[in-house]
């Protein structure tokens, strides 16, 4: 028996005797000796992980290879093996991502709250994917800063947050919400260009902006923050966008359809607490209107 593709940047190698494939973790992980057995009849394949940023060829073959792997983990030490190959996947992950053309934004510089408050979309880390310059990631962490169109993601090696260039992020999703970067020059009278949430599609979109500003003083000798969350709605409709921000507007919006008004009362669609929902259901009922013709 002998050892193979050790490296100083590796956290897996194997062990090979025969038919007799073993893994073991390094001794840098300060964790007792151990290794599993895992019995196959195929050749032996030595690979080695050579640094974090390998091409992803090579590192989506070493992860097909350890999802294989996985399957023959069935002798008595199985939970340290699966601990290796888990382990093991998250280097390559990890190599993944640190090639992503996305990490070559600016640095982001973090909002210091004074009370708590944030100028995020959502409060927390939340995981989405993104259209960047005509590529889809997965699973990535975002924020969504509202002040501006800042989406931050965090690099995959170093406590550095990046932030995306607007116009190289077509779209991307948050949290199960969906939003699109638009820019002024391609819908006629939207007032400016930036991301917004898709709220209904169809023959007639839904759309809105968020935005936050906050302000910053002194009362009684004691900083304050003053936070105010802006939220503007448009119809899309052929090609220009309407704002819309009540029952009556947005059936003067949609109103060739004259059957809308009786159908949104049947559908008890209102636009008290929460208008957001009450446009969202109304650009719903017209979209199936459009389709029953």
């Amino acid at each position: 028996m002998r050892r193979v593709a050790t490296h100083p940047f590796c956290d897996l190698f194997l062990l090979f005797n025969s038919n007799r494939i073993f893994i073991q973790a390094p001794e840098s992980e300060h964790l007792s000796s151990f290794h599993g057995s895992i019995s196959a009849n195929f050749c032996i394949i030595i690979f080695q992980i050579q640094t974090l940023m390998m091409n992803v060829r090579t590192l989506s073959f070493i992860f097909i290879l350890l999802s294989t792997l996985e399957g023959f983990t069935q002798q008595p030490d199985t939970t340290f093996v699966s601990a290796s190959v888990s382990r093991a996947k998250q280097i390559y992950m990890g190599a993944y991502k640190a090639e992503w053309p996305m990490n070559s934004g600016s640095q982001y510089v973090e909002y210091a709250s004074i009370e708590g408050e944030h100028p995020y979309f959502i409060s927390s880390w939340s995981l989405g994917s993104v259209l960047y310059q005509g590529d889809v990631y997965t699973n990535v962490s975002m924020l969504l800063d509202l002040r501006g169109d800042r989406l931050v993601i965090q690099h995959a090696l170093f406590d550095v947050k990046i932030e995306l260039s607007p116009e190289k992020v077509k779209a991307f999703t948050l949290a199960g919400h969906r939003f699109i970067h638009i820019r002024q020059d391609t819908v006629k009278t939207l007032p400016e260009s930036g991301y917004f949430e898709i709220l209904q599609s169809g023959t007639v979109s839904l759309i809105a902006r968020h935005q936050k500003t906050i302000q910053r003083s002194m009362a009684q000798g004691k900083a304050v923050a003053i936070l105010k969350k802006i939220n503007r709605y448009y119809i899309l409709k052929d090609g220009t966008a309407i704002p819309v921000d009540s029952k009556k507007s947005i059936l003067h919006a949609l109103n060739d359809q004259p059957d809308l008004k009786a159908q949104i009362k049947k559908n008890r669609i209102r636009f008290g607490a929460n208008r957001e929902a009450g446009l969202a259901g109304t650009v719903r009922i017209y979209n199936q209107l459009v389709k029953m013709q």
